[in-house]
C-alpha cells in the first residue's frame, strides 16, 4: 500500500513550554535556538507554527505572507523530492529468489520513462507493450478457461459494439497506458483491459507527482504490468522521499532478472529448476539451450549458481544519464523526450 505522506507540517509549541519564551528570546539572540524558525530570513514574527513548502518541503513558514516574500531567492532551489518506489515482481510466485528492485524516481518523470527506467532495472527487452494499473477491489479473475475465453471475446466484440463494453467487468480503476501500444504484438489483450468506465491517461503526458500527489488515489495499489501474455506484474509500493535528481537512481536490488518470453511466473520457476538439476532431462537441457542461445535477454553462461545474482551498479550507470539524454533503454531516442 501506498504511505501517503501530507506535504504539510505543523509545529505546535505546548502550553508547558510557553514559560521557556523568554529562555528562547535569549538563546535566539545567541544562536544556539534549535527550535523550528520561519525561513523567511526578515521574519519577525516569533511565530513556531509552520507550514513546509508543498513542493520540495526543505523549508517552511510561519504564513504565506513570508512565503510568497521569499519565494523569488527560494524558486531556484525549490524541487520536488523523488519518490523512493519498490517494484517486486510478481510477489508469491516468482521466488528463491524474489526478483525486487527500488528506485529513486524523479517527480517530474512521466509514466513512460518510469517504464523506460524499469525496463533497465529488471532487464527487460522492450519487446512488449505495457501498463500502469490500479486495480479495481470488486474484480474477479475468470475461474476457468471458457470464462476467460467469453471475455476476450466479448471485448473483442466492444471494439465495434461499443455498447458492449459497459458489461464487461471493469478490471481497473486508472489506467496509465502506452502511448504507442501499437507497436508490440501483444497488444491483442488491449481490449480486455480496457473499459468504459476506467480512467485513462497517456503515460508521456502524465508525471509522476501528478499521481502522487492527488488526494483520490492515496492509498490505492499501482501495478506496472509488462508483456501482456506473460503478465509481468510489478507491485509498487512508495517507501518514501529522497533528494531531488534529474536521472532515476538504483537504491538496492535482489535476484536475477527474469528471462524475457519464458511462459509467466511458472515457465520462470522450471527454467531455475532446469539448471539446478544435475542430471537434466532433454526438455530441461532444451529449456538451457533455449536461454543460452535464443531468448533475447539470455546469457551463454547459464544460470547455475546465478540466480541471485544482480548487478545494481550496472543497472545505476545505465540509468544515469539516460533521462537527460531523452534515451529509450536501449539507446534509442525517446520520440516523447521533451513532451513534458
Amino acid at each position: 500500500m501506498y504511505a501517503f505522506t501530507l506535504h504539510t507540517r505543523t509545529h505546535s509549541i505546548k502550553s508547558t513550554h510557553r514559560a521557556m519564551a523568554g529562555k528562547r528570546t535569549h538563546e535566539a539572540r545567541e544562536g544556539k535556538s534549535d527550535t523550528p524558525k520561519c525561513s523567511n530570513p526578515n521574519c519577525t514574527s516569533g511565530s513556531y507554527s509552520l507550514q513546509s513548502c508543498a513542493r520540495c518541503r526543505s523549508v517552511a513558514y510561519c504564513s504565506r505572507e513570508c512565503q510568497t516574500v521569499s519565494w523569488p531567492s527560494h524558486k531556484a532551489q525549490c524541487k520536488r523530492q523523488n519518490y523512493i518506489i519498490k517494484f517486486h515482481l510478481c510477489p508469491g510466485e516468482v521466488k528463491d529468489p524474489e526478483v525486487i528492485r527500488t528506485l529513486s524516481c524523479p517527480a517530474t518523470a512521466t509514466f513512460d520513462e518510469l517504464h523506460q527506467a524499469l525496463q533497465v532495472a529488471f532487464q527487460w527487452f522492450s519487446t512488449h507493450t505495457y501498463d500502469f494499473t490500479i486495480p479495481d477491489p470488486a474484480y474477479r479473475m475468470p475461474e476457468t478457461l471458457k470464462e476467460s475465453i467469453d471475455q476476450m471475446r466479448l471485448a473483442s466484440m466492444a471494439q465495434f459494439k461499443p455498447e458492449l463494453a459497459a458489461t464487461l467487468p471493469r478490471q481497473n480503476l486508472l489506467r496509465v497506458v502506452n502511448p504507442s501500444p501499437q507497436m508490440f504484438v501483444d497488444q491483442g489483450s488491449e481490449p480486455t483491459r480496457k473499459h468504459p468506465n476506467t480512467l485513462e491517461k497517456k503515460a508521456h503526458q502524465y508525471k509522476l507527482f501528478q499521481f502522487f500527489e492527488d488526494q483520490q488515489y492515496q492509498g490505492k495499489q499501482m501495478v506496472y504490468t509488462y508483456d501482456f501474455g506473460d503478465n509481468w506484474r510489478h507491485q509498487m509500493s512508495l517507501e518514501g522521499r529522497g533528494p531531488p535528481t534529474t536521472d532515476f537512481k538504483c537504491v538496492s536490488a535482489e535476484g536475477h532478472y527474469v528471462a524475457e518470453d519464458v511462459g509467466s511466473p511458472s515457465g520462470w520457476e522450471k527454467l531455475k529448476a532446469a539448471y539446478r538439476t544435475s542430471n537434466p532431462t532433454q526438455q530441461q537441457k532444451e529449456k538451457r539451450e533455449w536461454y543460452e542461445s535464443d531468448c533475447s535477454n539470455g546469457e551463454k553462461e547459464g544460470l547455475t549458481g546465478r540466480e541471485n545474482e544482480v548487478d545494481k551498479f550496472l543497472i545505476d550507470y545505465v540509468l544515469g544519464g539516460m533521462r537527460s539524454a531523452g534515451l529509450t533503454n536501449d539507446g534509442r531516442q525517446n520520440p516523447y523526450a521533451g513532451e513534458n
